[in-house]
């Protein structure tokens, strides 16, 4: 990672093991980290795969999944057909609200589950097992999400 600093690489590539540990490509973190230390804040696609040693389209990919995420903004500029990209306001937030609406969508699918699919002893219990699970995780996200608004 040329031009980066031995703690700044050390950063990103450590980064990129979280993101992987998760179940998403490390480069997918790697660019994220960049774009937490990055100077200027906003850089370009090519700026993130030249500092990266990634190609562009791994770079594109990443932020366009960072993006959709709500973590990363993509712009692009009037008379250029460069990409830039920034790290979100907040993008803490964004992630927890992403996560709660996949949390109220599992749980309405749960409860759909329960009402129409509940035929069994077994079935009932695994579903409403899920039905608990889920209305704790929507809830408690919730609440976090609202600790943080007051906390910041």
């Amino acid at each position: 990672m040329p031009g980066l600093s031995e703690s700044e690489r050390r950063f990103v590539l450590k980064m990129g093991q979280l993101f992987e540990a998760a179940g998403l490509a490390p480069s997918v973190g790697q660019v994220f980290g960049y774009l937490l230390i990055a100077e200027p804040e906003t850089q370009s696609l090519e700026a993130i795969a030249g500092a990266l040693g990634l190609s562009k389209a791994s770079v594109s990919n990443a932020t366009r999944l960072l993006a959709h995420y709500g973590v990363v903004e993509r712009e692009s500029r009037p008379g250029e057909r460069r990409v830039y990209c920034r790290v979100a306001d907040d993008p803490w937030e964004q992630s927890a609200r992403r996560d709660l609406a996949f949390f109220q969508g599992a749980l309405a699918l749960a409860e759909a589950g329960m009402a129409d699919l509940a035929t069994t002893p077994s079935r009932k219990a695994r579903l409403a097992s899920m039905v608990r699970a889920y209305r704790f995780f929507a809830r408690e996200i919730e609440a976090m999400i609202e600790k943080w608004r007051r906390e910041r």
